[in-house]
């Protein structure tokens, strides 16, 4: 693995998910190996090696709050685990004998099936895990037990989860607050989904519906075109309110914008579409100006 010009070796087979804390200079990598490893890019050195999970981790996330320094991981055990970073810090420090990595962690069970993504509340108080069971789980991780909140059935073997956030156009559409600029809380959350029926559509995390489906896609699956590869495997929200950028599973790179439509309805159309040898597309992430 490579980044910024620096080479960092601990991983025993491919790496298979990244999460980066811009603000702590920390890198977080899981891969095939089953272990999850933390980073300090600054000093080119493994800060925490943490195992426990018994299948390959598919998804990672910091927690954006640096006061937190939790860490959240998925895997295709099925299992969501949450690293407390600054527990494991000072136990390593004051007690290395007693410390065991493994126990060192918040355990969710709640999926029948591999996790794919993982995503946070507005307020960071809710986490969203999704799976290829077909649900969104949402759980309070910060309470010493019974961190299951609800779980919220989408009928499609789900590859991403995108949180949207308040002031956005597509929080605006389907919010009840049509100003958009009362921040989401944890008690109310629009998050959208995609998947393999390749269709794109946002829910209601309080009434557990859907609010918005896509009404048209040139990727949704149909029963007629099995020889197709059809459906979306990754998606990812466009800096400053661009709208959604989508990966299918043919590797084609979609750009979706939100378009208002007659009588307060709206669509998300196809705005650009990148074709191309895109090789295999695993995961994404956007680079500020810096």
């Amino acid at each position: 693995m490579s980044t910024m010009g620096l080479n960092f070796s601990g991983h025993n087979g491919p790496v298979m998910a990244m999460s980066w804390h811009p603000s702590l200079g920390l890198l977080a990598t899981a891969g095939t190996d089953r272990t999850v490893l933390v980073w300090n890019v600054d000093g080119r050195f493994c800060m925490h090696s943490f195992s426990g999970h018994k299948g390959v981790v598919t998804c990672l996330m910091f927690h954006p709050d640096p006061e937190r320094l939790l860490l959240f991981s998925g895997s295709e055990d099925t299992i969501v685990r949450v690293w407390d970073l600054k527990k494991a810090k000072y136990e390593e420090k004051n007690d290395k004998k007693k410390y065991d990595k493994k126990k060192n962690n918040v355990v969710l069970e709640k999926h029948l099936s591999a996790v794919t993504f993982l995503g946070l509340s507005e307020d960071g108080r809710i986490l969203l895990t999704a799976g290829r069971d077909k649900v969104v789980n949402l759980w309070d991780p910060y309470v010493e037990e019974n961190h299951w909140r609800k779980t919220i059935l989408t009928y499609d073997v789900l590859e991403a989860v995108c949180v949207l956030h308040s002031g956005t156009t597509l929080h605006s559409c389907v919010s009840s607050d049509k100003g958009g600029m009362n921040k989401t809380t944890s008690e109310e959350v629009y998050f959208l989904t995609v998947g393999e029926r390749g269709i794109i559509r946002i829910w209601n995390s309080k009434s557990a519906v859907c609010m918005f489906e896509q009404k048209t896609s040139d990727v949704a699956f149909s029963s007629e075109d099995d020889d197709l590869r059809r459906g979306f495997v990754s998606a990812s929200m466009l800096p400053a309110d661009q709208g959604l950028l989508c990966v299918t599973v043919d590797q084609q790179i979609l750009f979706c914008t939100p378009q208002k439509e007659s009588e307060g309805d709206f669509n998300l159309n196809l705005s650009k579409r990148l074709l191309g040898d895109n090789e295999e597309v695993s995961d994404m992430n956007f680079l500020d100006e810096r």
